[in-house]
């Protein structure tokens, strides 16, 4: 078992449920990360359910939550929000340099009503209904 301390927080978990860059926390304790808990905290859990658990509902906890498994370079737990966003019309993340991409994007979605769901300093996500 390993104890990782998130924003004064004790988690505790098996080391061999760990992906990613996660699994670099059990090789050196104590494992001491400074990043935000909820999303972190929901990462942990979805290893620990061996991928079962379900993407978040909340547009914006999942954008977190995919900014965190980016991250700790989680391949499938990015891939699996990805799917989920793409199948709901949901855009993938674009930054000022892909502003050409995201007009191809809404370009292809001209019949559809676009609207912005997430936005911060390094980009955008639209989602298409």
């Amino acid at each position: 078992m390993i104890d990782i301390q998130v924003s004064g927080t004790t988690l505790r978990c098996r080391e061999d449920v760990l992906q990613g860059g996660l699994a670099a926390l059990a090789r050196h304790p104590p494992a001491v990360v400074d990043r935000p808990l909820p999303p972190f905290a929901w990462v942990l859990d979805w290893c620990k359910s061996q991928g079962l658990l379900p993407v978040p509902q909340n547009p914006e906890f999942r954008q977190a939550v995919l900014v965190e498994a980016n991250y700790w370079v989680i391949e499938p737990l990015v891939q699996q929000i990805e799917k989920y966003n793409r199948l709901r019309g949901i855009s993938p993340f674009f930054t000022d340099t892909d502003l050409y991409r995201a007009n191809q994007w809404m370009l292809q979605r001209t019949h559809m009503h676009l609207q912005c769901v997430a936005a911060d300093r390094d980009g955008f996500r639209l989602m298409a209904t």
